[in-house]
């Protein structure tokens, strides 16, 4: 049921950007986003998906924006922000809480170097 909610939700948004308001929706955002410095955006790109922001809009505004080589270099960088970011957090974070979910679920926890 939520997986056709979004896909809906999805497909009225592409739907209202193809409307004039979503057009110029679209354009202030590109706008906007040409002024920010390349590493903004990679700074942008690395924090966004933390709170739930999709990565895909930010692929096509890099390379719109900043032309292929740089935003493909600023794209890489945010990514690998973002990784090492949610890393942190799900190392220092959420560590104890998975781990007594899982305990208190009794769900078998493989260790490192086990194999199967």
């Amino acid at each position: 049921m939520l997986l056709v909610a979004a896909f809906l939700a999805l497909l009225l948004f592409a739907v209202f950007l193809q409307t004039p308001p979503g057009q110029s929706l679209w354009v202030a955002f590109r706008d906007g986003a040409r002024s920010w410095p390349p590493w903004a955006f990679a700074l942008f790109v690395g924090l966004a998906p933390l709170v739930g922001f999709p990565l895909s809009p930010c692929h096509v505004v890099a390379g719109g924006v900043y032309g292929f080589p740089t935003g493909t270099l600023v794209m890489v960088s945010g990514v690998a922000l973002n990784i090492a970011l949610s890393h942190l957090i799900a190392a220092g974070l959420l560590r104890a809480p998975l781990a007594a979910l899982v305990a208190r679920r009794g769900w078998p926890v493989p260790t490192l170097g086990e194999v199967g």
